[in-house]
């Protein structure tokens, strides 16, 4: 309910400012509050019997032996973690489309695997099913490819951000490699993991604003700005004295990275960030509510 409330107060404030409209004291700030209860009892009153529809059906038992035999984490995660992320992967392959590029074939494995991964992240932390809301679809490409037309160099993924216009909210998309989807999960204890990235970076996008700060998914944003800025600029300054570092230098570029790297380095790499940084390696484990250091 807090993530909702206030990613539409954002949005309305928003649409005010977009006709040139807005708020003033008392009168405007109750008649906002009105709006934004209404539209989160509406917005539940339509999507939440889909959900429980969704997550009425069994897990699937041939998706347990695909996830068992090609995604190593899955089998060692607590029960009850195992238990949240077979219901989000339900959601999620419920309501995300799934599209193939330059004629791949989007099989069940493909959907499965990257919902199986995406969903790791939110499994312990989105219990009314909210997050990757405004992800309207997944985009597979068979191997590397090109950002634009404009002859970029290759990339394994991009993280599309939504946006509000005169018409509403437009939702983002995720685009991955198929090929680097295989590589990351092949070994798990790398560091690298593409799924990780690009849908850590959508949960920062949820607020509207690609900040690294997953504004709707914490409770104290000022602290957690000023422990966050504090471990990127420490960071940066091991990346230009040329220390050897457990995340990949990309993350010293921007605030946006530095949470998606870490985020791929905390699921992947485990003790290696808690040693090497056991400050960083706890916040994300306070924020995903998981210790893969104990998986």
């Amino acid at each position: 309910m807090n993530a909702d409330i206030h990613f539409l107060i954002k949005t309305l404030t928003l649409a005010f400012n977009l006709t040139g409209k807005k708020l003033y004291g008392a009168v405007g700030i109750g008649v906002l509050f009105l709006l934004v209860i209404f539209l989160v009892l509406l917005t539940r009153k339509k999507t939440s019997p889909y959900i429980r529809k969704l997550l009425s059906i069994s897990f699937p038992s041939t998706w347990r032996t695909i996830l068992l035999e090609q995604f190593p984490l899955y089998s060692k995660l607590p029960a009850k973690t195992r238990d949240n992320l077979n219901k989000h992967i339900q959601v999620f392959l419920g309501t995300k489309d799934f599209e193939g590029a330059s004629d791949l074939e989007v099989t069940e494995e493909i959907r499965l695997i990257i919902a199986a991964q995406a969903c790791l992240l939110i499994c312990n932390i989105d219990p009314d099913y909210s997050c990757y809301q405004h992800v309207s679809r997944v985009v597979v490409h068979p191997r590397q490819f090109q950002k634009t037309d404009t002859g970029e160099e290759l990339t394994d993924g991009v993280a599309v951000a939504p946006f509000l216009d005169e018409n509403g909210v437009v939702p983002g998309e995720i685009h991955l490699s198929w090929s680097e989807v295989q590589t990351g999960i092949a070994d798990g204890k790398d560091g690298y993991n593409p799924v990780f990235h690009y849908f850590a970076r959508a949960l920062d996008q949820e607020d509207m604003e690609e900040d690294g700060v997953p504004s709707n998914l914490i409770g104290d944003k000022v602290s957690w700005i000023h422990v966050w800025h504090s471990y990127f600029q420490k960071f940066q300054m091991q990346v230009r004295a040329g220390e050897t570092t457990t995340l990949d230098q990309s993350a010293s570029r921007s605030l946006p990275e530095f949470f998606a790297v870490a985020t791929e380095v905390f699921f992947e790499s485990p003790q290696k960030l808690l040693r090497e940084s056991p400050g960083l390696y706890n916040k994300l484990r306070f924020f995903y509510r998981q210790d893969p250091s104990q998986y």
